[in-house]
């Protein structure tokens, strides 16, 4: 974890021995088989086979087939597949096995396709031998995986980081009344909404679920007279309920101008159909005399996830994308898929490196740690806001590439067999053919990188001095940082520590910006009490 070739927290004097030996020498000529076939198979499809699509959605196959890819479902072609799309929709307990038969038949790069909702199992492919994650909606992408160097998207880059940067997501409404029935709209409310999701996952029935938002609610109450207010909810409800009901879908209302339907077996065509119809009856009320009522939308179905408690979640983000637009607008399951690849990919990416990070002598957070450090160092050295931001993405996710690895091949200890040593040193690998699409070459060279040494003795290709990328530096830098502060060092340990290893395993010019970093390093994280 250390730029060193293996944590010297576990080995401080064996392994940073090892680290200095000529790599091409240091492992038996039977460990090299074992440790390439952990090494990531991206850009190195047959282009001119097909796309193997396993457990995939129509919608995914359509995008595909529009980005001008031959698509096969047939996993009998899986030899001749230029890439394979394993889809966390298969059924729980076939995906890790579907992946575990492709790596037997194929040597194309292997692909979680991760439904929205489907992170935990994105996690698992990861885990079974998945080389990378694409999002549903993010299909086009799939050819930067089989010519990175040509293809790869970097406005789909810049989406990645925006959503790293922004995750918090807020709720739809906190006015939900706690009372079984509005009195103005006389349609029930917020708590049983809450009651009636609650009872439709238990039953695992086909639901659907839509959030109606009312723009500028507010704006148009108080142009209204004292009793205005109430009279146009209870109309707008009457409506609203007369054309959900049609669907045999059941109105609440959550306050104010928001409303939410919910309906069991609600066709998509037939939603999209009632979805618009509400956008024209809003339409035909005036309240204010000269400004007709805008309806933002948002609704997801079993097309999506059959998980109720996602559904609720990704009807709620569809109707904050459709409040982003002007006038009405409706936001139904595809266009939500195709705004959310990026959340996804990097929602998929964080929850695998939890995983990671359980046994972590470094402790939950590692990665969060790194990634801060790496950005107050990017700081010093006066870099832009964008520089920032991709280093502090692979500074968090510098060690996503471990989730290929078992359990016992993550973390060096003080004597690590041959196998642990070279199968560790694939992890900076798989941890950029990861990142490089979603997140972007930048961001992909500093995780593959982050391990080489100044003085050229460092994984996995010895770059020495400026050849190493200036990104990987910094994070190499950082996790030395976060490494020798998680054991409780002082600072005038950590400050000799670095000191001596400037100019043989790290920059030393960025060594200097790391020591008057110090100070600020100490308010990131107390000393853990961790054995390592």
């Amino acid at each position: 974890m250390s730029e060193t070739a293996v944590d010297t927290s576990e080995a401080p004097e064996e392994t940073e021995a090892e680290a200095t030996e000529p790599e091409a020498t240091e492992a038996p000529e039977e460990a090299e088989p074992a440790a390439s076939d952990l090494l990531p198979r991206l850009g190195t499809g047959d282009a001119s086979g097909p796309v193997l699509l396993l457990g995939g959605s129509s919608a995914s196959r359509e995008r595909l087939e529009r980005a001008r890819f031959e698509v096969s479902e047939n996993p009998e072609e899986a030899e001749r597949a230029a890439v394979a799309l394993v889809s966390t929709r298969l059924p729980r307990g076939k995906t890790a096995e579907t992946v575990r038969r492709l790596r037997r038949e194929t040597s194309a790069p292997i692909l979680a396709l991760v439904h929205p909702g489907g992170e935990d199992a994105a996690v698992g492919l990861q885990r079974a031998g998945a080389d990378a994650a694409v999002a549903e909606g993010a299909e086009p992408s799939v050819r930067s995986y089989l010519d990175p160097d040509s293809h790869t998207d970097p406005t789909h880059a810049v989406r990645f980081q925006e959503a790293y940067e922004a995750q918090a997501d807020q709720g739809v409404n906190g006015s939900s009344s706690s009372l079984s029935v509005d009195p103005v709209t006389l349609l029930p409310t917020g708590r049983q909404l809450e009651e009636r999701i609650a009872a439709l996952a238990d039953s695992g029935e086909p639901t659907r679920i839509a959030f109606l938002r009312v723009e500028g609610w507010n704006r148009t109450r108080r142009r209204l007279a004292a009793d205005g207010e109430g009279l146009l909810r209870r109309r707008l409800a009457v409506r609203f309920a007369d054309a959900t009901r049609r669907d045999h879908a059941e109105l609440y209302s959550l306050g104010g101008g928001d409303f939410a339907a919910v309906g069991v077996g609600w066709a998509p065509t037939a939603a999209g159909r009632t979805m618009r119809h509400l956008t024209e009856i809003a339409a035909t009320f005036v309240p204010a005399g000269n400004e007709h009522l805008q309806l933002n939308i948002g609704h997801v179905g079993p097309e999506l996830t059959t998980d109720v408690t996602a559904l609720r979640e990704l009807a709620t983000r569809a109707l904050r994308l459709a409040g982003r637009q002007e006038g009405s607008t409706v936001v139904g399951p595809d266009e939500l898929v195709r705004t959310l690849a990026p959340s996804t990919e990097i929602e998929a990416a964080l929850r695998l490196l939890d995983h990671i990070e359980r046994d972590d002598p470094h402790g939950p957070g590692h990665g969060q740690r790194v990634g801060a450090i790496a950005a107050e160092l990017a700081s010093r050295l006066r870099l832009d806001a964008p520089e920032r931001a991709t280093l502090r993405l692979a500074g968090h996710l510098h060690d996503v590439g471990k989730g290929r690895l078992e359990a016992h091949q993550r973390f060096l200890g003080a004597n690590p067999s041959e196998e642990q040593r070279w199968a560790y040193r694939a992890h900076p690998e798989l941890g950029a053919a990861y990142l490089l699409v979603p997140a972007g070459p930048e961001v992909a060279a500093a995780v593959r990188h982050h391990h080489e040494r100044w003085d050229g003795t460092g994984f996995p290709e010895g770059l020495a001095g400026e050849a190493i990328p200036l990104e990987a530096r910094v994070v190499a830098l950082a996790d030395r940082i976060e490494h020798l502060r998680r054991q409780g060092h002082s600072d005038t340990d950590v400050t000799a520590q670095l000191s001596a290893e400037a100019g043989s395993a790290f920059d030393p010019t960025l060594v200097e910006v790391g020591l008057e970093l110090l100070g600020l390093a100490e308010e990131h994280e107390q000393p853990s009490d961790i054995a390592v």
